[in-house]
């Protein structure tokens, strides 16, 4: 009975040697991969400081749109986020001219561009119905406009 018990302290204690080493190498692997971003989301209007190529964001909470952010996406929940596209919901913002209703919404970005050696995704759409069951999409893409790069609608 004696000789069990120490071959399992034996094993036991290789086991705990080794996991710290079997643990790291995934992490170190999953944080050297790079991301796909996004620019211009995040909190404010875009003429404010999401315009251009400042902020890029991996999985980012909200955007607002149009230099006087009448239009936006807010609570974005992301249950994907891939190599070529992302894909979630969140709380449409739509402006009645005195404040923002919300309405349900899906959100999914793709097509794949280069900046500076980032990958970052361009092409935005936005989808949600309307009170009175119509359903709206916005289709937005990340281009140039005038002085700065900003999402413009088609």
């Amino acid at each position: 009975m004696r000789p069990i018990r120490v071959l399992a302290v034996i094993l036991a204690s290789l086991t705990m040697l080794a996991a710290p080493a079997v643990m790291t190498v995934p992490a170190a692997n999953a944080s050297t991969t790079p991301k796909n971003v996004v620019y211009g989301f995040g909190p404010g209007c875009p003429a404010l400081h999401s315009s251009s190529w400042a902020h890029p964001m991996v999985r980012p909470g909200q955007a607002h749109f149009g230099l006087s952010c009448e239009v936006g996406i807010d609570r974005i929940r992301w249950h994907d986020w891939r190599r070529l596209s992302a894909a979630g919901h969140g709380s449409f913002l739509l402006f009645t001219g005195v404040g923002f209703r919300h309405r349900p919404a899906t959100i999914s970005l793709s097509r794949v561009r280069r900046h500076n050696g980032r990958r970052y995704l361009s092409h935005l759409v936005i989808v949600w119905t309307s009170t009175n069951g119509a359903h709206h999409k916005l289709i937005f893409n990340w281009r140039h406009d005038a002085a700065m790069h900003i999402w413009l609608w088609k």
